[in-house]
């Protein structure tokens, strides 16, 4: 009886028993499942606990293809006309977004804004530095602040990885929605819109910056080669689904540009985009 007790018991611990590859498999996998619901400057932290988790962030940050959107500020009952914003709440406000909603790694920041906040920009008030001869004068002035000025993209940049690159266009008036999902139409006042484009595989989605110059020609006879080398050097074996034209004025080599467009792709591509006041890349 004994025996066969402990011959049960043995079958038992072997059906339990785990191996140290499948505790290994195990780890990792549970990790890659908290890692899944991690926002991205969370990830960023964790890559650098542990050399094993150095590769699971990188996989995890190479996955993720979300599109965000921000609107500044977040609470629109706090919008004005007549002075610029403190540099130090965007920081907190840009940073929380980051902390918390932020999933993927941007490539391309587009961003829309007012021209009364294009044109006032953020206050940064930081404090001066001792000055090195300590007469009545530079004492009474070691406490003073200086007042510096960033515009939209210094202020935006800081928050952002190197390899994102702002595209920015200055309007009259912008269409933003708070995070309530109401949408406000903003003529007067400082206000700004970003959208957060990641770095999608170029078999998915890729994204492509142009310019179209003031003296570009257009001929009825471009080809679609020559037409997708001007529209950012577009592969010939990819076809274009969307195109965002911003224009500053009336440009009629734009508006042969999308005829062009649509004679290729005629109902296989979106275009959207406006006339803007102002557009920096």
């Amino acid at each position: 009886m004994d025996e066969q007790n402990l011959e049960q018991d043995k079958k038992v611990e072997s059906s339990m028993s785990i191996s140290s590859n499948d505790l290994l498999t195990t780890i990792y996998d549970i990790s890659r499942a908290i890692f899944r619901h991690l926002p991205i400057r969370s990830v960023d932290s964790c890559s650098l606990v542990c050399q094993s988790w150095t590769p699971i962030a990188r996989l995890t940050k190479e996955h993720r293809h979300t599109i965000h959107t921000l609107s500044y500020p977040s609470d629109f009952s706090t919008l004005t006309s007549q002075n610029s914003y403190d540099l130090s709440d965007f920081d907190s406000y840009i940073s929380s977004y980051i902390s918390n909603k932020l999933w993927s790694l941007p490539s391309l920041a587009l961003v829309v804004t007012t021209n009364s906040l294009d044109r006032k920009g953020f206050i940064s008030l930081s404090s001066s530095p001792p000055p090195v001869k300590h007469s009545k004068r530079t004492r009474s002035q070691a406490t003073a602040r200086e007042t510096e000025i960033l515009n939209i993209s210094q202020a935006l940049i800081r928050h952002l990885n190197k390899s994102c690159k702002i595209f920015q266009t200055v309007s009259s008036g912008v269409v933003v929605t708070s995070d309530e999902n109401q949408s406000y139409e903003i003529e007067i006042g400082n206000a700004m819109g970003v959208l957060f484009f990641p770095k999608f595989p170029s078999n998915i989605f890729g994204i492509y910056p142009f310019e179209i110059k003031y003296n570009t020609k257009i001929s009825d006879s471009m080809s679609r080669s020559d037409l997708h080398h001007l529209l950012g050097r577009v592969p010939d074996d990819i076809p274009i689904r969307c195109v965002i034209f911003f224009f500053t004025g009336r440009q009629s080599h734009s508006v042969d540009c999308i005829k062009k467009l649509l004679e290729y792709y005629s109902t296989d591509v979106v275009i959207i985009g406006g006339v803007v006041d102002k557009i920096r890349y």
